[in-house]
């Protein structure tokens, strides 16, 4: 028996937001040829089930880059979300240094005015999206299912304030990424719990198939990705995949997101699968 788990963005989905067709149709025959076909992804479920379901995949998803496994069916198996002290200790390092925040809780999102110019992106995530007058002040982070994650926005100084608060408080408990967001000269920050990544996902679905660690196969392009490529048997990488994902990758890819086909490669070389 075997595993495989993609990514979307910038993996099986193009930049227009939908899945290549030949990359549909190799995780088609690969299913069909008896392997356990996933995705783990960033997006939520309300974001991630439509590619599943034009693939065919009756399994079980990891969604919020692992904090949210959920069936194709809508039924959850596992969620992890930031709560308690940590929730109030990000909730204070943000409200020291404004930047556009958006909350993402179990299928929803919320944001303020502040979000609006970022919407068509937020909206990949989940289309479940509430305008709040201030995202800060809104009852989500009273909530007793938490928050996910929570992402922001902004110029690279006050990212890296809000960044450098984050980790200083929260080291032990959360994940704190930054990045540049590609060209706008803007930068971005996702924080969610330590508890579970990408690669805590890949290891408990596989277990949930009866596959061995070995036999998992992990593709994706980004700095998500990393623990589940730690955590497979072999993985692969996209070819537009920064340095250090291509350092931590047992594979890199020739194909690129723009034309797509890394899946597809994978699925043809590595499975000896013919679509």
């Amino acid at each position: 028996m075997s595993f495989l788990a993609v990514d979307l963005d910038g993996t099986l989905l193009a930049r227009s937001g939908l899945p290549h067709d030949l990359d549909v149709r190799a995780l088609q025959a690969a299913r069909d040829a008896g392997i356990t076909v996933t995705i783990i992804t960033g997006r939520l479920f309300p974001g991630t089930n439509p590619t599943a379901q034009r693939i065919g995949l009756d399994t079980t998803l990891g969604c919020a880059d692992g904090s949210h496994l959920v069936h194709t069916d809508g039924t959850t198996l596992a969620y992890t979300s930031l709560r308690g002290d940590e929730l109030r200790s990000m909730h204070g390092a943000l409200k020291t240094t404004r930047v556009s925040t958006f909350l993402l809780a179990r299928d929803r999102v919320f944001h303020d005015e502040s979000g609006v110019p970022f919407l068509d992106y937020v909206r990949t995530w989940s289309p479940d999206v509430h305008h709040a007058d201030d995202v800060l002040e809104h009852d989500v982070w009273a909530h007793d299912e938490g928050i996910t994650a929570i992402v922001g926005v902004a110029e690279e100084e006050p990212i890296s304030v809000v960044v450098s608060a984050m980790r200083d408080r929260l080291s032990h408990a959360a994940s704190v990424i930054s990045f540049p967001l590609g060209k706008t000269g803007l930068h971005g920050f996702l924080a969610r719990t330590k508890v579970c990544d990408k690669g805590t996902a890949l290891l408990a679905l596989a277990a949930k198939a009866g596959v061995a660690k070995e036999k998992t196969v992990a593709v994706g392009d980004w700095l998500n990705d990393l623990p589940m490529f730690r955590a497979a048997g072999t993985s692969f990488c996209m070819g537009q995949a920064p340095g250090e994902v291509r350092d931590e990758a047992t594979h890199v890819l020739s194909e690129t997101v723009e034309r797509g086909g890394g899946i597809a490669a994978v699925v043809r070389d590595h499975f000896g699968i013919k679509f």
